[in-house]
Formats: structure tokens, C-alpha cells, sequence
């Protein structure tokens, strides 16, 4: 199941697919492949992985961590990026605009 959300942060409607495209094919900016990297090793990782691309840019995160759909969130709340989709194992995050 994929699950958009509003600029708030705030989960839209689930469905089978999340708008015109799949979490899984929509274009981004940085793919990041994390495997079974978990809690502080897969924040680090993003962190580091996170610089390297531009304000605004969609960054795809392949995780195979069973809390990333608890950790993200809580990430993106934390640094000002966006979660745009989660769609597990599949992740949109927007980068801060600033």
C-alpha cells in the first residue's frame, strides 16, 4: 500500500498506487539503496548521502528496514526535508527547499 502526504506531513488517502506514477518508478534527483542498514546506521547514511543533492530535489530511498516507515517521518520532522510517498520498500523525500 502507497501513502502520500500533504505539505504538513500529514498522510492523503492510501491506495494501490500514489498518483500518476508508482513510488517505485517516478523520476528523482539521487536514488539511495540503505539494504538492511537500521535505526542510527540508515540516518547516518541519508545525512551523508542527503548532501549530495539540491534544495527541492526527490530523493528515492530502497530500505529494507522493517522501522523505516516510522524512522523517516520522524527524520524528515526533524530536518526540514518532506516525505513525500512511502510505499515500503519504496520512499519519496523531498530536500529542504533552504
Amino acid at each position: 500500500m502507497s501513502v502520500a502526504y500533504d505539505e504538513s506531513g500529514r498522510p492523503l488517502a492510501a491506495s494501490g498506487e500514489s498518483g500518476p506514477e508508482s513510488t517505485r518508478d517516478r523520476e528523482v534527483a539521487l536514488e539511495i539503496f540503505t539494504g538492511e542498514l537500521g535505526c542510527g546506521d540508515l540516518i547516518y547514511e541519508l545525512r551523508l548521502q542527503f548532501e549530495r543533492a539540491a534544495p527541492g530535489d526527490h530523493v528515492r530511498i530502497v530500505t529494507d528496514d522493517p522501522a523505516a516507515g516510522t524512522e523517516l517521518p520522524a527524520w524528515c520532522g526533524m530536518t526540514g526535508h518532506r516525505l513525500l510517498e512511502s510505499d515500503a520498500p519504496f520512499y519519496i523525500i523531498e530536500t529542504r527547499k533552504d
